[in-house]
């Protein structure tokens, strides 16, 4: 049986027992529920200029299960995102890993990410050669000729190889996009293709940020209409909230006795 298959059942199966799991022990909890819903449904509105739902409460008291209950609840209807941001603090991840886990999940709901991709696949190739996990998804469009754009370490300081890596990417992204290439040059400038060399040699921290906007250019450009929810569990693990943060957007708290739903 077919590798891809296997995987995509056994999935299948685990997504299937946990839904019913939750479904079957997550009771008691209509009014968390309905603020919940409430909360979400308001900001769907645009009854609120933020877009910004945060749950708080101590561990244990259940906010997992409260956002996993409320993605089983809206998936039917809109493009549902969970990122749990402890497995990137775990794992020595960070902000690009991120990106092309909402970039995969997004895929799953048949939304394009056609430049996350291309920029996601010319970085791991560029820095990580062909030991690239599977997590990555490259597309096999794209594959075909990343293989020929050298590792950056092989390049740097040779003035000739990294004209020649610049007309690799220049030629990967024209025949991906055709003439819909007028995003990177708007982006990164006329000699995008340049460009993209010498962040990738000088600040591929900044690269990485440029990865953030093709996604946004990606989910901008879906014929989708509807709004895309993004659900991240374990924000404390990647970074202290501080209290501006704090009052960003709306705030739902769990607490042991009661429950608040205050903006």
């Amino acid at each position: 049986m077919d590798e891809g298959l296997i995987e995509f059942r056994l999935t299948r199966e685990a997504y299937e027992y946990d839904k019913r799991k939750i479904e079957r022990e997550f009771v008691d909890r209509e009014e968390i529920m309905e603020i919940m819903w409430r909360s979400i449904q308001s900001i769907l509105d645009g009854k609120f200029n933020v877009r910004i739902l945060q749950i708080t409460g101590i561990g244990g008291i259940g906010k997992t299960w409260l956002l996993m209950r409320t993605k089983y609840n809206l998936e039917d209807k809109y493009p549902v995102v969970v990122i749990n941001l402890a497995e990137y603090y775990e794992s020595g991840g960070g902000l690009r890993e991120i990106l092309r886990d909402i970039a995969n999940k997004l895929k799953e709901n048949n939304i394009k990410t056609e430049y996350f991709d291309t920029l996601n696949s010319i970085f791991v190739r560029t820095y990580h050669g062909y030991e690239i996990s599977k997590r990555e998804r490259i597309p096999s469009d794209v594959w075909k000729i990343l293989e020929e754009i050298p590792i950056i370490g092989d390049i740097i300081g040779k003035v000739e190889a990294m004209v020649a890596a610049a007309k690799l990417i220049k030629d990967l992204i024209t025949r991906k996009f055709g003439d819909k290439t007028q995003w990177f040059a708007e982006t990164f400038g006329e000699d995008y293709e340049r460009e993209i060399v010498n962040l990738l040699k000088e600040n591929p921290r900044k690269f990485i940020f440029f990865m953030m906007e093709a996604l946004k250019e990606d989910i901008n450009r879906r014929d989708d209409e509807r709004p895309i929810i993004v659900m991240f569990d374990q924000y404390e693990s990647m970074q202290t909230v501080s209290e501006d943060q704090e009052r960003l957007g709306i705030t739902v708290e769990l607490h042991n006795k009661h429950l608040t739903d205050e903006d």
